[in-house]
């Protein structure tokens, strides 16, 4: 294990979130595309890593690793993903779904909390492309709590052209972001 290594590990310990949020910005990608691998859902992928980040959060001021830390976790999420195949084969996984109403970026843990900064960095991105007509009166229905018709009122546009906007943003962002995306306003 590399000093590098060392001094995140450290700072797991010492419970700086800037430590776990290294940790989780380094391995999750590759640690996601290892479960995906072997689950072959995204969704239960994605649940599975970040439910074994959760996991090493919890247990920061025990963590032992005696070789390397991408090896560490590598073992611990495949193994999660062996016990989920193992449980789905086995109808056992059937008691407990997997949710997406489970909702980790509300968490106030460290990963929660970076969740849901990725999330909204990703909402801006997404909000940013839209063509410039239907950003704005996105942005002023959305950021502005403006209503229609005193969109339509500002812009000098119609009712109608308000709800045609919106209507575009809405479903540009849904296809973006998918059904299991952030709540849409």
């Amino acid at each position: 294990m590399d000093e590098k290594e060392k001094k995140l590990i450290e700072g797991l310990k010492a419970g700086r979130d800037s430590a776990y949020e290294e940790l989780f910005r380094v391995h999750y990608p590759i640690l996601k595309e290892l479960a995906l691998h072997m689950v072959r859902d995204e969704f239960v992928a994605k649940t599975i890593v970040s439910d074994f980040f959760f996991h090493i959060w919890e247990i920061r001021t025990e963590l032992c690793i005696g070789s390397s830390l991408r090896g560490y976790l590598a073992r611990g999420v495949y193994n999660r993903c062996l016990n989920h195949l193992r449980s789905a084969q086995s109808g056992l996984g059937k008691s407990q779904p997997l949710s997406p109403e489970t909702d980790l970026a509300a968490d106030e843990t460290p990963l929660g909390r970076l969740m849901a900064k990725e999330l909204e960095q990703e909402m801006e991105e997404a909000i940013a492309s839209l063509p410039d007509a239907t950003k704005k009166v996105f942005l002023m229905h959305r950021s502005d709590g403006l209503k229609y018709e005193e969109i339509a009122k500002e812009t000098g546009i119609s009712v109608n052209t308000v709800k045609y906007h919106i209507k575009r943003a809405l479903a540009f962002l849904r296809q973006r972001f998918g059904k299991d995306g952030p709540p849409l306003p």
